[in-house]
């Protein structure tokens, strides 16, 4: 007793408009979930990466203050400002060209990128923490 189907029997189906806009709908959801997924692991990295580099620059400056006498002249110009306020006063513009000569300015001005880098990178990664929770 086997029975045997007719295709001309069957009536064609049809999925209802509704499903198939709704599994269109979670295909593009899905595609944009991927995209803030991509682009959050990279700004995740980059973040990372500059406060590994927000180290590394740090100790460079901290080296470079060391060898340019840097901390010991600014420890001095404290000491001078707190027992003869006036001296300093009467002579900032000479005490600011003598610091600014002394400063380790490459070591500075590599903190302050990788702290811009930090900062930047991690606003990045919380607006697409952002859009990861609304999508």
């Amino acid at each position: 007793m086997h029975q045997t189907i007719s295709t001309s029997n069957i009536k064609r189906l049809t999925p209802p408009i509704d499903l198939v806009r709704r599994i269109l709908q979670r295909i593009e959801i899905e595609k944009l979930r991927q995209k803030v997924r991509r682009s959050l692991v990279a700004w995740i990295s980059i973040t990372c990466l500059s406060v590994a580099g927000l180290v590394v620059t740090g100790i460079f400056f901290f080296q470079e203050a060391a060898t340019s006498g840097f901390s010991a002249y600014i420890s001095q110009m404290w000491a001078l400002l707190r027992t003869n306020p006036g001296l300093v006063i009467e002579h900032w513009q000479d005490i600011l060209t003598s610091v600014s000569e002394a400063l380790p300015v490459v070591g500075l001005v590599g903190v302050a990128i990788t702290i811009g880098l930090a900062l930047w990178s991690a606003d990045k990664v919380i607006g697409f923490g952002r859009k990861w929770r609304a999508v």
